[in-house]
């Protein structure tokens, strides 16, 4: 009987162990899968400090693709229908796509001469609810707004 009633205890604790971790790996796959802000930015500014522009550029704003490299890889930022997509070689000539940030409406970039790059990236975004909008119909109307983020850099390398 006590040993039944330990038993049922530890299955317990194994039930909710278990779905708590199956909670975590849903919401950890999902922000591998969904386009991320956070993530495409700060990817964006690694691989700034990383690698090097392959053009020199002359200061004039580009709608190209951005690339950067140095001698083990290639990676190219550009807009390609409505996002923002990280393209990438690898060292063994591979080379993989993938979307990062979506509802993008315009990605330019510039380098200017002394080594300073600058990009800008111009996005649809929801308009945030107030919590009374919640409470109300009005949480199924969402207006979208466009802001704009711009990223400067200062490169630590020189150019090719």
């Amino acid at each position: 009987m006590v040993a039944s009633a330990v038993l049922l205890v530890a299955l317990a604790i194994a039930a909710d162990l278990l779905s708590e971790s199956l909670r975590r790996f849903s919401v950890a796959g999902r922000s591998l899968v969904e386009a991320d802000e956070e993530n495409a930015l700060a990817r964006l500014r690694g691989d700034l400090r990383a690698l090097e522009p392959v053009s020199p550029g002359d200061g004039r704003w580009s709608v190209l693709p951005l690339v950067l490299a140095d001698e083990a890889r290639a990676v190219a930022w550009a807009y390609a229908e409505g996002g923002l997509v990280r393209s990438q070689r690898a060292p063994d000539g591979s080379f993989g796509a993938a979307p990062l940030l979506d509802d993008v409406v315009a990605f330019r970039w510039r380098v200017d001469p002394p080594g300073w790059v600058e990009v800008e990236i111009t996005r649809r975004t929801p308009e945030r609810l107030a919590a009374w909008h919640l409470a109300s119909a009005q949480w199924k109307r969402r207006d979208e707004r466009v802001e704009s983020v711009t990223i400067g850099i200062a490169t630590r390398r020189g150019f090719r």
